[in-house]
Order: C-alpha cells, then structure tokens, then sequence
C-alpha cells in the first residue's frame, strides 16, 4: 500500500488510508457484536454446557486479540511512513 501526502500537508504527517480505517471499523463493529453475543451467554449461563462457554470466550479473546494486532500493524505502517516521508524532505 502507497499513501501520497498532499503537497500542502505542512507538518509531513501522513493520512489514514481509507482501507486502514475500515479495517478498524470493522474489527470494531466484530467485537460489539461479539460481546453483545458473549453477554447473552453469560446471561443463559446455566442452561450452556461449560464447553460451549469456553468456546465462546476463546473466540471473543481471538477477535480482541486480531483487532489489537490489526491496530497495531496499521499505527506501525503509518509511523514507518511518517518516516520516510521525513528523510526525503
């Protein structure tokens, strides 16, 4: 992935890519929907095999896990950017 920062950009600071914030956004929106489900679950406790728990809590630790990493990757690649960016000018 290629950012251009706009030649009136005075500070050198590089833009989010739109796929960037999307992939957050996303990630976001995966984790909301996973814990509403992981609520419930703790809220049916009693009628859930403690497998199918275990299960649901291994998965939602997963998706922080994988949104964490995402973020990371993505703050890593703006920095390494930013970077660059500085040497060339």
């Amino acid at each position: 992935m290629i950012q251009r920062v706009p030649a009136t950009e005075s500070q050198g600071r590089i833009h989010t890519s739109a796929a960037g914030v999307l992939k957050i956004e996303l990630s976001t929106a995966i984790i909301g929907i996973s814990s509403i489900h992981l609520l419930k679950t703790f809220i049916n406790a009693e009628n859930l095999s403690e497998h199918t728990i275990k299960w649901q809590v291994i998965i939602h630790v997963v998706f922080l896990i994988s949104a964490l990493a995402m973020a990371i990757v993505d703050k890593t690649m703006t920095q390494t950017l930013a970077l660059q960016h500085q040497k060339h000018h």
